[in-house]
Parts: structure tokens; C-alpha cells; sequence
């Protein structure tokens, strides 16, 4: 049968699955939503992390007490550049040498007490002047007076003496230690070296040389960490205590 022209074949047919996709399909709402949520995360603006400094981490870090290995390996990267393979071997110290360290955070005088059991019959000991029997190195005038005052208990009413450079001068301490034997000292680096250099200080009769190793400054910075201490440090304890602490084994070095 022939369809007419007048015949409205295509108000009842069916659209074929092609002129369905054609059609302009109703959004979804849920995109939508993304969408917005989306725009409005990026017009927000953006919240920055808040990166713990490194002093609050260090102040947060529990210092483990010092071994004769971390004396060691701070030595060869202070010497590094300086000090051939050969040098550097040679500075290194026998386990024999080193006092206990201070394990469970003990105070200065505590501390040596527990590691110097004998120092009342070391103080009684016949001394030469310019000597000193027990010598604390520390990184500054003001922790040096702190130590001093903290380790009464321990030194009692030994000789003692002050050997830094702050309000201090250096002919007025060359003085001192002609006048006698002392057998307790705190400095710094810098100044015991230059007393010891300049004939000053004799280190012969030294028992026990101690390290403030663990203290830290406002800037949670060790001794051994602070560039402007490095190099006086290392000069110190290599020119005139490393060969001392290998050929005497009464001389003991302790890392506080």
C-alpha cells in the first residue's frame, strides 16, 4: 500500500536510539553540584602548612649521652681538608680513655661525681704551678660560670679558675696560675688555648678533661655544632690533648 502525502506517518512512529542521543539530554544535578563545590574551593584561599622549625625539633630531641664514636666522627669532619688519612687515624682514642657518659641527665657535679671517684686523693696531690688537675671546656663566659657554680658540691674547697675571656683578661689569669697549683678549672676553648700556647696553663699534671658536649644554647646549638667554636675546638684537643690522652693513661676525657 502506497502511504499519501496527507498521511502523518511520523506523529505515532517511534524515534529511532540515534535521534535520542541527538537530543539535548537534562543535566545531571549531582555534576553540578561538583561543579560548584569545585569553583568555590578554588575561590577560597589556600591554607598553608605550618612547618615545625628546626629549633622546635631540636627541642623536642632527646640527646643521647656522647660516645667515644661521635668524639671520633666529629673530629674527622672538623680535620676534613686539613688533616691527611694517616693524621686522622692517629687522633682517634682507645676506649680506655673515655669516662662514662652521662646517661641518665645528670647534673655537673653528679655527674663527675659518679666518673671521678677518686678526686679528694687527687686534689691532695702534690701539684706544680701553672698546672691544673681538672680542666672543663665549655662554649661560653656565662655557661662557664654556671658549671662553676654547679660543681661545688663535687670540688669543694679545691683551687679553682676561671679561664675565659669575658670581664676576665688574660694577663691577670696568666698571674693567677703562676701563683699556684689549681685543680679545678672552666673555660673555653679559645682562651685555654691561648694560655696553654703561651706557656700559661701546663697540661702534664691534667687528670681529667671534660667536654660540655650535650648543652645546648638559645638556638639549641651544641659546643661542637657552632662554626665560630669549631676550629678553636679541634685546634685545642688536637694540639695539645689527643697526644697527651694516647701516651698518659691516667688522663681520662668525659663528654658531659
Amino acid at each position: 500500500m502506497v502511504d499519501t502525502l496527507d498521511d502523518e506517518w511520523w506523529i505515532d512512529s517511534k524515534p529511532s536510539s540515534e535521534e535520542v542521543e541527538e537530543e539535548e539530554q537534562p543535566p545531571d544535578l549531582k555534576e553540578l553540584k561538583r561543579g560548584s563545590q569545585s569553583l568555590e574551593e578554588e575561590s577560597k584561599p589556600k591554607k598553608k602548612r605550618k612547618r615545625p622549625k628546626i629549633t622546635e625539633k631540636l627541642a623536642k630531641r632527646e640527646d643521647k649521652p656522647a660516645t667515644l664514636e661521635d668524639l671520633h666522627t666529629w673530629l674527622e669532619k672538623s680535620g676534613k681538608g686539613t688533616l691527611s688519612t694517616v693524621e686522622q687515624d692517629d687522633m682517634h682514642l682507645k676506649g680506655s680513655s673515655l669516662l662514662e657518659g652521662n646517661k641518665t641527665k645528670l647534673k655537673i657535679s653528679e655527674y663527675l661525681s659518679s666518673v671521678i671517684l677518686n678526686w679528694k686523693s687527687v686534689v691532695k696531690e702534690a701539684g706544680s704551678k701553672k698546672s691544673c688537675k681538672l680542666i672543663i671546656v665549655t662554649s661560653s663566659g656565662k655557661r662557664a660560670v654556671e658549671l662553676n657554680r654547679d660543681s661545688v658540691s663535687f670540688r669543694g674547697k679545691c683551687s679553682t679558675a676561671k679561664l675565659f675571656a669575658k670581664h676576665l683578661k688574660l694577663k691577670d689569669q696568666t698571674k693567677l696560675l703562676a701563683s699556684k697549683n689549681v685543680d679545678f678549672a672552666v673555660g673555653t676553648p679559645n682562651r685555654i688555648g691561648a694560655l696553654i700556647s703561651q706557656g700559661a696553663l701546663d697540661t702534664t699534671e691534667t687528670r681529667f678533661l671534660i667536654l660540655d658536649w650535650n648543652w645546648r644554647d638559645v638556638k639549641f646549638r651544641r659546643m661542637v655544632d657552632m662554626p665560630e667554636l669549631e676550629k678553636d675546638l679541634f685546634s685545642l684537643l688536637k694540639e695539645h690533648f689527643i697526644g697527651a690522652l694516647k701516651s698518659d693513661e691516667k688522663m681520662k676525657i668525659g663528654l658531659f
